[in-house]
């Protein structure tokens, strides 16, 4: 067998599909074999490919193992000449295997091999192409001198920015999202070091193949699409930790060994200062915003209390005592600030519905505060209702002008899309159903023919003519079929429109979701996005919320109720257990989850509990499914009040 090509998938169905779609459509007259390693994904990854590639050889893990144990489960059981190991958030040309394999039999000091690897904007990835991260390298990059001289041999060796990203080079380091290697130096040097479990592996790879004596080798006559990141959140901690820590193994094993205990430490405070600044970062983009609400909130709530001094007591003194009123301001800031938090003012997509029920909300507990405060300790209720007032008006109004003025998008300056359909009319049809049954947004489409020599008055003009259509209408996408657009054409295009400042869109040949960097079209979207109801973010924390405050209100009136309910020692675990996470009030009827359900923790109760029902192993599904599509916190607070007698159930 001549190839082995190997995925290892984690919840990114949809970039999966189309991954193999282009695999398969690339293995065409190749002897061949696609094994793929899922890491215990949820989103139907599994299903999918048991559905439409039967014949991939499948292994699905009941854990996420890591990529480097993932890869050497495939490794274990390939039988190609040649290996290559692909992320599943990538798309190949039609003849990237056959000229990997012809370039790599014209080199037998070849090892590996790379390809020239463009996002989904169509832009050029430096990372097709790396040197060894040495301390110096490593600084270079982490200093921000790479940026500085990015074409600089000293400077800009991580991404090697000396070499023509056009040209065939030797190279030291190859990217993880594709690299072709032969099966037998593979065998000789040992399969990828498990030590690493997310990053660094393909270095290290790269690395032991060079010191074997072989050559590592970019070549960019072929090229993929790399939606770089979809299988990771780099904006969270575990990516911050998983990264650095890669660094910190890599540098532990091929250099300090060297003796050097200085460049041992030296390297160590680097990149530990590296995680810092990026955690730092990562921090203050997620506060910044809720940081300038809280500025805004007090400075207004202070510039109402001096006004309100002034219009109701009508001479010019301090009513209110300046001490007293910083804090008590700063505290109603906070509970305004939480409540949108809560109610998902901070999630994104921005949803206006949940920033106001926020901010009311948040009136709401402060009222109701107000009224349990003895008198020496109340404002004005006009200060609290004249701050809603402002609240409401200010904090939408920042928003308002920050997408305005380029700082932010919060989808409030809502604008119609002006898209580009690059395909036949069949396909362009269906991709225009698509995105109307997924209620995007458009103020007008145009069609776009994919070749050159054609003559007819459906299209606005052809693929070579979109730099002037986009000009001229200023599109804002540009969606192109799979079924009537090669992939090469597909690529040259988005690479030549890199600098045009619009979305690429890619259909699936079955033109029932379309592909981007930044997020999925399916007519499903709607749908799903109820279904999942339970789980965005907004809704999980109301539910933990919840789950928390009853718990320990229960936890505290305990010794008042213990004796009227059945089993209280149980009951009293099952309080514990939910005031600590490892269990919710309301749980689903089935204790083995759908495929297609979201996953909570096991519940106390079910949304059947008290009711009267004896036998509901015939309707559970389906309840299952109407909860999860349906949540409300009102909900599980119904099904616990109708269940307080059975606490210990």
């Amino acid at each position: 067998m001549t190839l082995s090509v190997i995925i290892v998938n984690y919840n990114v169905k949809h970039f999966l599909e189309q991954c193999l779609l282009s695999v398969y459509d690339a293995l065409e007259g190749i002897d061949g074999e696609v094994i793929v390693v899922d890491n215990n994904s949820v989103d139907g990854s599994v299903a999918m490919i048991e559905e439409k590639f039967p014949q991939v050889i499948l292994i699905a893990n009941n854990e996420n193992k890591g990529f480097s144990k993932a890869n050497n489960q495939a490794l274990k059981i390939a039988k190609g000449k040649y290996v290559l190991l692909l992320n599943p958030d990538t798309i190949v040309e039609k003849d990237t295997f056959s000229k990997a394999i012809s370039f790599m039999e014209e080199h037998p000091d070849a090892g590996a091999l790379g390809v020239k690897l463009v996002n989904g904007n169509g832009k050029y990835l430096p990372e097709s192409k790396r040197g060894i991260p040495t301390p110096w390298v490593s600084f270079c990059k982490m200093s921000g001198l790479i940026k500085l001289f990015p074409h600089s041999k000293t400077f800009a060796k991580y991404y090697m920015g000396h070499l023509n990203p056009d040209q065939i080079n030797e190279v030291e380091i190859l990217s993880g999202a594709f690299m072709f290697i032969r099966k037998d130096v593979l065998d000789k040097i040992g399969y990828l070091d498990e030590s690493f479990f997310m990053y660094g592996e393909d270095i290290d790879l790269s690395y032991r193949i060079l010191q074997a004596g072989y050559k590592n080798y970019y070549f960019p006559q072929t090229r993929i699409i790399h939606y770089k990141g979809e299988s990771t959140k780099k904006g969270s901690l575990n990516y911050i930790y998983n990264f650095y820590n890669a660094m910190l193994i890599f540098a532990q094993k091929h250099f300090y060994s060297k003796g050097a205990k200085w460049m041992k430490f030296i390297i160590s405070i680097a990149i530990y200062f590296r995680a810092f600044i990026a955690f730092i970062q990562r921090l203050i983009k997620k506060i910044w915003l809720p940081t300038l609400d809280l500025l805004i909130l007090y400075g207004g709530l202070y510039g109402i209390t001096i006004f309100w001094e002034n219009v109701r007591f009508q001479y010019d003194a301090i009513i209110y005592p300046r001490p007293y009123v910083y804090y008590a301001l700063l505290i109603y800031s906070l509970v305004w600030i939480l409540a949108i938090f809560l109610n998902g003012g901070y999630d994104k997509p921005f949803h206006k519905k949940h920033f106001f029920t926020g901010i009311i909300s948040g009136s709401i507990i402060l009222l109701l505060i107000y009224g349990l405060m003895s008198e020496q300790y109340r404002f004005s209720r006009a200060i609290l209702l004249l701050g809603t007032v402002w609240a409401l008006l200010s904090l939408i109004g920042i928003r308002y002008f920050l997408e305005w003025i380029g700082l932010g998008s919060w989808r409030l300056l809502k604008q119609n899309k002006r898209i580009a359909i690059c395909g036949d009319i069949n396909d362009i049809n269906a991709v225009k159903n698509v995105l109307e049954q997924s209620n995007v947004p458009i103020d007008q489409l145009f069609y776009i023919n994919p070749n050159d020599d054609y003559n007819s008055v459906q299209y606005s003009g052809s693929i070579s003519q979109l730099p002037d259509i986009i000009r001229i209408y200023k599109l804002n996408e540009v969606v192109y079929c799979t079924n009537s657009v090669s992939m090469s054409k597909i690529i040259d295009s988005m690479s030549y429109l890199s600098d045009y400042h619009v979305d690429f869109r890619i259909s699936s040949p079955t033109n029932d979701y379309i592909l981007s960097s930044r997020y999925i079209i399916t007519p499903e979207d709607v749908f799903l996005y109820e279904l999942n109801s339970i789980t965005k973010p907004v809704n999980r924390r109301r539910k933990r919320v919840f789950d928390f405050f009853t718990s320990l209100i229960l936890l505290i009136l305990f010794p008042l109720y213990f004796l009227f309910i059945k089993k209280p020692r149980k009951a009293l675990k099952n309080i514990i257990n939910v005031l600590i996470n490892r269990k919710t009030w309301v749980g689903y009827c089935t204790k083995e989850y759908l495929h297609n359900l979201p996953k909570i923790p096991n519940g106390i109760f079910t949304p059947l509990d008290g009711l009267g029902f004896n036998n509901y192993n015939n309707i559970s599904n389906e309840i299952d499914f109407n909860y999860a599509r349906d949540y409300h916190v009102m909900t599980d607070l119904s099904i616990l009040l109708r269940n307080l007698n059975d606490l210990g159930k």
